[in-house]
Parts: C-alpha cells; structure tokens; sequence
C-alpha cells in the first residue's frame, strides 16, 4: 500500500490427480496474477488486474483412443474497471471490461469415432478469445427495500486454430452457446410487522449459436419467492421458471437438438436455528 495505490501479487502452484478404475492421469501448473487498486476518494476507486488460469482436462477426456492426453485448458484474463459506493454505500456500482484468452478447450471431433473403437474423439481449440463489460448497481432504495441491476456484453470468437481442424466453425467465427448481450435483475421487500421478506428475480440471454452453427432463440426466465421469518424458524416458498418458460439451456447439434432448460418447479424449506 503507497497512499490511495494498493498493489497485489500473487501465485498459485496446483497439482491435479484423478483416477477412473484402471485409467490414471496427473498434472500441475504455476498460475501468476498481480492487481492494482488507485482510490480517487474514499467511495470511488479505479482497478485492474492481470491473472493466469489452469484446469485439467477430464480423466474420461485423457483415453488414448479419443486423442488424449491432452494439455490442460488453460487462460489469461485482463480486466479494469472502477466500483462506487455512493450515498453512504447505499448505492454500489461496478464497472469492468475485460478480455479472457483460453487455449486447449477441447471439443467433440466431428469426425467421432476416427479409429473405429467404439470411443469418439476429441480435439482441443488453438484460441477462443472473449472481450466484454459488465456493470453491476445495488441499491438500497429504502430501509426494507433493495435491488440488484446487471448487464453484460460479451464477443466470444475462435481466434487461433490449433492446426488439426475439428471444429465446423472458422477463426473468427462467434464461440458456440455465447450469448452477446444477458441482463438481469433481483429485487426483495422486506414487510417487517408481518416477518415477510418478497423477492422476484430474472435474467435474460441473447441469442446464442450451438455447436453446428443453429441460432439459439433468446429467453427470459424468473423466479419468487416468499419468506416467512419468526423468532429460530425461517420457512422458503421459492417458484422457479415462474412463467414456465420453455427454453434452451445451451444449443447442441440439429440432429440431436438442444439441451432444455428446466421447467417450472417449486421448492418449500423449513429451518430451524439452535
């Protein structure tokens, strides 16, 4: 810390092993990340941060006979923003935009089986690259009264090929099930002589494209619940999907169609503090 400058560096050694009946498979990796914090003044602060990622692949993705090993995915993300607390901190915001490089993202060859082994293949991605913002408002806009505001843009694209096809889509070309635009809300009532809490929620997704290029119609879905509070008991009535909005969760193939999203459902739960 050097007066309103807060600087942070970091790293992170990970060593992953995974074991499937006979099938065995170990990696590690040294992920670096490093941060800076600049406040203007006590409720407004701008921000930015570099950070390397790692995740191994799946021992069920590492058989020999569907291309494996593969290297782990890995990324790099770059960000900056600036986050408010405003009003006393009733009001928050954030701000960032970002851009997330991953390598190594392995994906059904669309070829299956090249070897006639009863085991489809996969191939990893040289390059998808995402570029985007998201902002972010909380309000407390009464004592008993809060709301949460989201938006986000994000331009997901194959940027490098890794030199063996396997994909239908081109450099260039939109990352499958990637939605450009998504925004959401959320909002709670607290009705305090009654012990009861409303909230309502939803989000909204763009239209995405699947694996073999479909368009993936856009949805909104939203949920309520209700909240009843006395003295060591709290019990939940939580409606999801309130509409019963029928959906795709994320875009497939024409010829196995797209994965649903789940229909309406309703939860109750009761709990008691001791």
């Amino acid at each position: 810390t050097l007066g309103p400058l807060i600087g942070l560096v970091g790293a992170r050694w990970d060593s992953f092993k995974d074991e499937s009946g006979s099938a065995f498979f170990e990696d590690d990796a040294l992920s670096l990340r490093a941060g800076l914090v600049y406040r203007i003044r006590p409720d407004v602060s701008l921000y930015a941060n570099w950070a390397e990622s790692f995740e191994p692949q799946a021992i069920a993705s590492q058989d020999p006979r569907a291309g494996g090993p593969f290297d782990p995915t890995q990324g790099e993300m770059v960000e900056g923003g600036v986050k408010t607390e405003l009003f006393g901190g009733r009001l928050q915001s954030a701000l960032a935009l970002y851009q997330i490089r991953r390598t190594n993202v392995l994906q059904g060859d669309p070829l299956g089986d090249r070897e006639g082994d009863g085991i489809n293949n996969f191939i990893p991605f040289g390059e998808v690259t995402s570029e985007g913002a998201e902002l972010d408002v909380t309000a407390d806009i009464t004592d008993h009264w809060v709301a949460t505001l989201s938006y986000a843009y994000n331009d997901t694209r194959i940027t490098a090929n890794n030199g063996r096809g396997g994909f239908s889509f081109n450099v260039g070309d939109r990352f499958a099930n990637a939605p450009r635009h998504q925004a959401g809300f959320w909002t709670r009532y607290q009705i305090v002589p009654l012990n009861l809490a409303l909230a309502l929620g939803g989000d909204y997704i763009d239209v995405r494209v699947s694996i073999d290029g479909q368009k993936v119609r856009p949805y909104a879905v939203f949920d309520a619940s209700l909240i009843y509070e006395l003295r060591d008991w709290r019990a939940l009535l939580r409606v999801n999907n309130l509409t019963d909005e029928t959906y795709a969760a994320s875009g497939f193939i024409a010829r196995a169609g797209h994965f649903p999203g789940a229909p309406r459902s309703v939860f109750l739960e009761l709990e008691r503090s001791w």
